[in-house]
């Protein structure tokens, strides 16, 4: 399976074109005002909307007609087969494969890869067409038959949107573009979503995301109800909360046409409706279609459950800092440990692993996106790119050795052995270090009850584990890592992306 020979290249050039504008600036203007922090609009660049300039160009052919809509949207369905998720430890293509064997190939399956959804303009509650296969339904997931294919058309009358996950997976193009996008933020892969509304509608209620998204208005247009300040700031997957109805004030308006672009961070609440009272006449008063862009930060390498995945490492700055810490102690820190008979600074290594996971709850710099791995760049941001990311990891670092706490963190080693859970189990992503197996010295290696042991023993000598804990601390924090880190990072990256990249 040579996937980079099955999936259309695209000119890394002319997406930044199309996303960011023609500038070359542009790219690396976005970056320091807008990534992670900011909603930002690209008003459409009239070359980039013609073939062969228009990246969705393929796409957009078979949807530019109001006649088109919606036995268009049905024929483009009836065409696709379901695409079940990819798990997100996944690094074995085949193994994947394996475990998704008896539905290869299946008819799309509701709430999976499809739903038909629309929001009250009254109640401003989602309403699903398929109310049966709703997140409140009683049955199980519906596999679509042609009946129900058909029935998307009368849905698409009653104003329902029709929302369709995994476009990286069913068109050649879109894939094409989401692989330079996924390579420019430097992250494993980048979905995309179809969402296509009829007049006069709105598809989903208010929300916020759990990741950053693009916008690409294809046809048609849509109004949008930004709010100007993030519900959670830098939320990581599945943290996604009710909107609470007091935080939605000061709303910007944004009226997206043909061609636009709105990039929205992860965390700041939206909505958007196909109505808009701009007169009978106006073009705009029609259906829309725009496909989402989704840059994922994903707690990534070893997931157990989804109770703890809020609290797993991303391949953000936090995911870097731990692989830092393990580079750290296993090369230049073994002057650090040459002498220590007792083991204590070694257990240190530990403690700080998990004083630097609970100290990313708090801080939101150990959620941001790290793009260590980013490639596709324009040529005049590299140079600066690189300063960023060094900059980012000194105040990652800075921050590790100002607030990580040796109380707090036994604290929870000691609650973790009450409960019988093994504190170290979201650490494990580590042995994949470097392309194979390593060893990882940390307690995922020893037994319950050697954990005890251990603990007994830091409880004992309180002071001298603290000290030792202070000093592993501080000695790491002050070590030139960035570069050691990085090659292990992207290495790290390469294996994970590789097998969503064959899936």
């Amino acid at each position: 399976m040579d996937a980079p020979d099955i999936i259309n290249s695209m000119p890394s050039e002319v997406v930044i074109g199309h996303i960011f504008g023609p500038s070359s600036t542009s790219f690396t203007n976005f970056m320091l005002e807008h990534w992670e922090s900011s909603p930002f609009l690209i008003r459409n660049q009239p070359k980039y909307l013609e073939a062969p300039h228009a990246i969705f160009s393929s796409f957009m052919h078979s949807l530019t007609s109001e006649e088109a809509l919606p036995k268009g949207l049905s024929s483009i369905l009836r065409e696709m087969v379901s695409c079940p998720p990819v798990a997100l430890n996944e690094i074995d293509c085949l193994s994947l494969l394996n475990d998704v064997r008896d539905t290869l190939g299946s008819p799309i399956i509701y709430q999976q890869d499809i739903r038909l959804v629309k929001t009250s303009m009254h109640s401003k509650l989602e309403e699903h067409y398929f109310q049966e296969c709703s997140s409140n339904g009683i049955e199980g997931p519906r596999s679509f038959s042609t009946e129900d294919i058909l029935k998307c058309e009368g849905a698409y009358r009653e104003g329902y949107t029709t929302a369709v996950r995994g476009m990286e997976f069913r068109n050649s193009d879109i894939a094409a573009v989401t692989r330079v996008i996924a390579s420019m933020f430097g992250q494993l892969s980048v979905g995309a979503n179809l969402y296509v509304t009829p007049p006069d509608s709105q598809g989903l209620s208010c929300h916020y995301d759990d990741h950053c998204v693009f916008v690409c208005q294809l046809y048609g247009a849509k109004q949008w109800t930004v709010y100007p300040k993030p519900i959670i700031e830098l939320p990581r997957l599945y943290e996604c909360l009710e909107v609470p109805q007091e935080l939605l004030v000061q709303s910007r308006q944004i009226l997206l046409t043909e061609g636009d672009v709105l990039y929205l961070p992860r965390g700041f609440a939206h909505e958007a409706c196909t109505v808009v009272d701009l007169g009978e006449s106006s073009k705009f008063n029609k259906s829309s279609v725009h496909l989402t862009l989704a840059i994922e930060v994903e707690p990534p390498f070893d997931v157990h459950s989804l109770s703890s995945l809020a609290f797993l490492p991303s391949i953000g700055w936090e995911g870097f800092a731990h692989i830092a810490l393990y580079l750290w102690s296993q090369k230049k820190g073994s002057d650090t440990f040459a002498h220590d008979a007792s083991g204590m600074l070694s257990i240190s290594v530990n403690i700080l692993h998990v004083a630097m996971r609970l100290l990313s709850s708090t801080e939101p710099v150990f959620r941001k996106a790290c793009l260590a791995a980013a490639s596709s760049l324009p040529i005049d941001t590299i140079e600066w790119h690189e300063k960023n990311q060094r900059a980012t990891f000194k105040l990652v670092s800075d921050k590790i050795n100002e607030l990580c706490s040796f109380t707090d963190s036994l604290e929870y080693l000691q609650k973790a052995v009450e409960r019988d859970d093994d504190p170290f189990h979201w650490l494990r992503w580590l042995q994949h270090l470097n392309g194979r197996e390593v060893h990882v010295h940390n307690f995922c290696n020893f037994t319950s009850d050697r954990i005890c042991n251990i603990l007994s023993f830091i409880n004992q000598h309180k002071d001298d584990a603290e000290a030792a804990f202070a000093h592993v601390k501080s000695k790491f924090c002050n070590e030139d890592l960035f570069d050691d880190a990085k090659e292990s990072f992207k290495t790290l990256h390469a294996l994970y992306k590789d097998a969503r990249l064959r899936y």
